[in-house]
């Protein structure tokens, strides 16, 4: 049987069979009608163009076009081969959102990787994790591709001591700044707490258990302020007024209207006539009153603020004439004025308006005290001055425009030891502290409570255990929560400053703070956090005050009782006082 062509079904004849020319025209017919001609082939190739193929879409098919992009958002082109490979490789370089992983080469203090593809450069968050090959030495640091060796660090900052990197152990960082910082802590956890970053208060061995306190200290400078020939401050009794001068005829007031700002609302830069020279200041709201060591006499005045100066007013009509003028003060609510002199005398002005009245003499009001140092306490109930002969005070009850004497006190001591140098009361009105100049004693505080009762007039003692040094000096400030005071410290170099917490009737002296190395003219607080520093060096320099938490040894921590504590650690390294370290919280 003969066989027939795939397509067209064209015989062929077998290798037996004879062929006719009948069965060859059959053959031909069969092609001819079997194969389109040229015309007919150009006639389906127009129709074939003229047919409409819509897009392709989401829900349709059609044709569609290539692509190289790979950022596009249209939805109706095809990626090419290529588009799909750049995709792949931006993936994998975009260390940021999808961190590379690597084993470390190199040794313990210097880390090598080497990551595909290849960074160009170690932009900021760059992230990375690393497992160790070998166990870090101190400060290790870490070398991607060789773009450069890059510091590896604590997420506080802090850097790794031998041995905290350990071998074959996941760490992974970002890059901040010029460092890599650990994102992930791989270590033990203790009663669900782990590690703190602290500052040891002192040399501390690695495993020794260590009490967290909250340490007072000036932690940065928020502004400047320099001034000619004023080197002393005298904050207001309310709080919004700095008057700083020196013992010469310019003065400079500094007002305060906004809580917690080292901006002064108002700036008042004054001079006296020449010869003249100011000797102390006080203020309360709108009044300064000034000691004028003038070119006759010495006088008090008394000045209001007019908006952008201070104008005087006109002397009470019965104006102190008792030699030499030194101190005044006012009340906490401004209605009494205290003024005393250097011969011993005091008197008492009451204000009304502009108007200060001076209340008639008596015993309780004259003659038992020195010019030097007095005050009101913050609730107007008392009224503190020094004795005549600066070792001691005198203590009296205001009632109404009485004084009355409670507690004379003394302490001794011949030449300028223990000379009051300070009178500052807690804003509670609950205690009575006294700076002295002595270099052997800190200073005297006392509960009003007590010295009314007269059964308990005893010295609260101050705790100096974590400090090796107990307060003396001329000068003190109280934050208005009344929970710091910062007295500077007469027996230190100049410029060192201690701080001391106040909890509760518990007095605990911390470690001396040095922010300048010049004398110190004056300590005022202007808010909780912001302390200002008025040097000898013509300089009023605001600080902010911080409570950074520092490690002390436990057998230290034994006698502290006015201090917020953070719990118990251990420490994880050996250490030295003033350092950083991470420390594993226990309770």
């Amino acid at each position: 049987m003969p066989q027939e062509t795939d397509r067209l079904k064209l015989p062929l004849p077998l290798g037996n069979e004879n062929v006719t020319r009948e069965s060859i025209n059959g053959i031909f017919e069969k092609i001819d009608a079997g194969v389109a001609t040229r015309s007919e082939v150009e006639a389906l190739r127009q129709m074939i163009s003229e047919v409409d193929i819509p897009d392709a879409s989401l829900s349709e098919k059609g044709k569609v076009q290539l692509s190289n992009k790979i950022d596009g958002m249209s939805e109706e082109l095809v990626p090419t081969e290529k588009a799909l490979s750049d995709t792949r490789l931006s993936i994998l370089s975009d260390y940021i959102r999808h961190p590379g992983y690597a084993t470390t080469i190199g040794t313990g203090s210097a880390y090598l990787v080497i990551l595909n593809p290849a960074p160009i450069t170690l932009t900021e968050g760059f992230g990375i994790t690393i497992v160790p090959h070998i166990t870090s030495a101190h400060e290790p640091t870490l070398n991607i591709n060789g773009l450069g060796t890059i510091p590896l660090k604590m997420q506080d900052g802090t850097s790794y001591a031998a041995g905290d990197l350990l071998v074959g152990k996941p760490y992974s960082f970002r890059k901040v700044g010029s460092d890599f910082l650990e994102t992930s802590v791989v270590e033990e956890v203790i009663n669900n707490k782990g590690r703190v970053s602290v500052t040891y208060s002192t040399d501390i061995k690695k495993g020794s258990i260590a009490k967290l306190i909250n340490t007072p200290t000036l932690s940065s400078v928020i502004r400047t302020m320099d001034h000619t020939n004023r080197y002393i401050s005298q904050k207001g009794v309310d709080g919004k007024t700095l008057v700083i001068h020196g013992y010469g005829q310019f003065y400079t007031v500094l007002k305060f209207e906004t809580p917690h700002s080292t901006e002064p609302t108002g700036i008042s830069t004054s001079s006296l006539a020449t010869g003249e020279s100011v000797f102390a200041s006080s203020a309360w709201g709108d009044y300064l009153v000034l000691t004028v060591n003038g070119l006759t006499r010495w006088e008090f005045r008394i000045y209001k603020w007019a908006g952008t100066y201070y104008s005087k007013l006109p002397d009470p009509a019965v104006p102190v004439n008792d030699g030499s003028l030194a101190r005044h003060c006012f009340s906490s609510d401004g209605s009494l004025l205290a003024v005393s002199t250097a011969s011993g005398n005091w008197w008492i002005y009451k204000r009304s308006g502009d108007t200060f009245t001076k209340l008639a003499d008596n015993a309780s009001i004259i003659n038992t005290g020195v010019s030097y140092m007095m005050t009101f306490s913050p609730d107007g109930k008392y009224f503190v001055v020094g004795r005549t002969d600066q070792k001691g005070f005198n203590f009296f009850e205001i009632i109404g425009d009485t004084f009355t004497p409670i507690w004379n006190y003394g302490w001794g001591s011949s030449g300028n030891g223990r000379t009051l140098r300070n009178i500052t009361f807690t804003p509670d009105s609950k205690y009575v502290i006294f700076s002295l100049s002595t270099t052997d004693e800190g200073p005297y505080i006392f509960p009003v409570s007590g010295i009314m009762s007269a059964n308990s007039r005893s010295m609260i003692p101050v705790n100096a255990s974590l400090s090796d040094y107990v307060v003396s000096g001329a000068r003190a400030a109280i934050s208005p929560n009344g929970k710091l005071m910062i007295t500077d410290s007469g027996n230190k170099p100049s410029g060192t400053l201690t701080p001391m917490l106040i909890d509760s009737g518990a007095f605990t002296v911390f470690p001396d703070i040095r922010p300048v190395t010049s004398t110190i003219g004056g300590l005022a607080f202007i808010s909780d956090n912001i302390l200002a520093v008025t040097t000898l060096e013509n300089k009023t320099i605001f600080y902010n005050v911080s409570y950074p938490i520092n490690a002390y040894p436990l057998f230290q921590y034994s006698q502290v009782s006015a201090t917020k504590n953070e719990g118990l650690v251990y420490a994880l390294r050996d250490g030295k006082a003033g350092e950083a370290h991470q420390v594993m919280q226990i309770l």
